[in-house]
């Protein structure tokens, strides 16, 4: 691990109607880019929404726990905002305290 990298999760909502494989390879593609690195990905599946998110009741469910320089993290939550393919997404700075 590169001292100049920190941790973080990264949760996204994508429509139940996408290729769950196919968003994963874009916000894989979006990490990298941003000299990144992908330590764990997992996949929940479609869930139903608590309330409707852009007219959508379902959604892909898919979590990372993401290596990104500090820098880079307010680039990749703005590129995630104009992703038309997502729904939500929360970007979450993991606690270094033991």
């Amino acid at each position: 691990m590169k001292k100049d990298r920190t941790s973080y999760e990264l949760t996204i909502l994508s429509p139940a109607d996408m290729n769950a494989d196919d968003i994963n390879d874009q916000i894989s593609s979006l990490i990298r880019a941003l000299d990144g690195e992908i330590t764990q990905v997992e996949y929940s599946g479609i869930n139903k929404l608590a309330y409707p998110v852009m007219k959508q009741e379902k959604a892909h469910y898919h979590f990372y726990n993401i290596l990104l320089d500090d820098r880079h993290s307010n680039r990749l939550a703005g590129r995630l905002n104009i992703k038309l393919n997502i729904l939500r997404y929360l970007l979450v700075r993991e606690s270094t305290t033991p």
